[in-house]
């Protein structure tokens, strides 16, 4: 629970972004570029110089991560250029099709089934927000355009932040090396578009706003959410960041006295979301009660907690990936007991009733629960 409350706390935040974003007078890709500047300068001095730890996660994961900042920066340029040509409301109103493309996307990087119930809460949830939004006039085409293109980008992003930091990724280094790969992608768009005059053309107090996007927004907020997916799925962190449009067009209203939005319709639109964010909880606990109901009579012992698996159990504590692969050679203590509680004779069935099962875990837990499963009846054949 403790988490979930984080989680929706953090949307709170998120939904100033397209405030500030209003606010700021340069164009989209320049407002990308300052803010990712800004959030990987202030990231990694950060860990360097307040943890004192190293910045070079090694060149594999460098390079994941500066993929997947490419994929922000893109998601973020869209995003605000969204905003440029169109108004929150519409923008916000694409953006909460995510939990939409995220039901596509998570089952693609994570190797498992499409549920169905996912499909069908991101269409309640698409349905709520464009009723919140009103009719859609032909001049605001684009603007929607473009925030369903940013949207289709963030539901990669957290899929793929998610494998990283349970392969034990260091979320603020994460960020350091992400907003760097951002950097890269909207200087190349700005240069591109001819803009790069623009990057200098402050007004008013858009230095004031580019840091609070950049600090509060982007460095406490991205690496809070990247901690978080080590609890939670990409799907319920972007199932809950569909709160964002409702929190931002209410924001909006207040700051910019957007009152016309708050009509009836709109809290028939606020009803459909808040029904779905209820709904998937529920979805997911009948799913698993079925398919416990199915095991029923097998020879394997139905998996008692979906959050069993040494891989999990370990995957906060930050250990050395050969830890996680070969905990039986661990010289750490944490690892050496769970690894001593994984392999009781009680809990073999368990491990292979998860292991045969995977609809419920993604491919880098299924293939370290593999590894555990083939040591467990290595090392204890008489228990096979």
């Amino acid at each position: 629970m403790k988490h979930y409350i984080q989680l929706h706390l953090l949307v709170l935040l998120l939904a100033a972004t397209a405030l500030l974003g209003e606010v700021i007078s340069i164009p989209s890709a320049g407002v990308v570029v300052w803010r990712t500047l800004f959030a990987a300068v202030a990231a990694g001095l950060w860990v360097k110089l307040v943890w004192k730890k190293a910045l070079w996660p090694g060149g594999r994961m460098a390079g994941a991560l500066l993929g997947v900042g490419v994929v922000v920066g893109l998601h973020w340029m869209l995003f605000f250029q969204s905003l440029k040509v169109s108004n929150i409301s519409i923008c916000l109103a694409g953006l909460a099709t995510i939990p939409l493309f995220t039901a596509f996307t998570e089952p693609f990087f994570e190797n498992r089934r499409l549920r169905l119930f996912e499909i069908l809460v991101g269409l309640v949830i698409m349905a709520g927000i464009l009723v919140v939004a009103g009719s859609i006039d032909l001049s605001n085409r684009a603007g929607l355009t473009y925030a369903l293109g940013s949207a289709a980008l963030a539901a990669v992003f957290p899929v793929m932040n998610r494998r990283l930091v349970l392969s034990g990724g260091d979320p603020l280094t994460m960020v350091a090396w992400e907003m760097a790969g951002a950097l890269a992608v909207s200087l190349a768009a700005v240069m591109a578009l001819g803009e790069s005059a623009t990057l200098f053309a402050w007004k008013g107090l858009d230095w004031l706003w580019l840091l609070v996007l950049a600090l509060a927004c982007t460095v406490f907020a991205h690496g809070f959410q990247i901690l978080l997916l080590k609890y939670l799925g990409a799907y319920t962190v972007n199932l809950a960041i569909s709160f964002e449009p409702l929190y931002g067009i209410l924001a909006a209203a207040w700051a910019f006295g957007e009152y016309k939005q708050l009509t009836p319709m709109f809290y028939v639109g606020l009803s459909a979301i808040l029904v779905a964010n209820v709904l998937h909880p529920v979805a997911v606990r009948l799913s698993r009660r079925c398919r416990s109901v199915l095991t029923e009579g097998s020879t394997l012992a139905p998996e008692p907690d979906p959050m069993y698996p040494l891989w999990v159990a370990l995957s906060a504590a930050q250990h050395r990936a050969g830890d996680l692969a070969s905990p039986w050679e661990s010289c750490s203590p944490e690892v050496q007991q769970a690894w001593e509680v994984l392999t009781r004779p009680e809990n073999l069935n368990g491990l292979r009733h998860w292991y045969r099962d995977p609809d419920g875990m993604n491919s880098v837990a299924r293939e370290s629960s593999r590894k555990a499963l083939e040591a467990c009846i290595a090392r204890k054949p008489e228990d096979s």
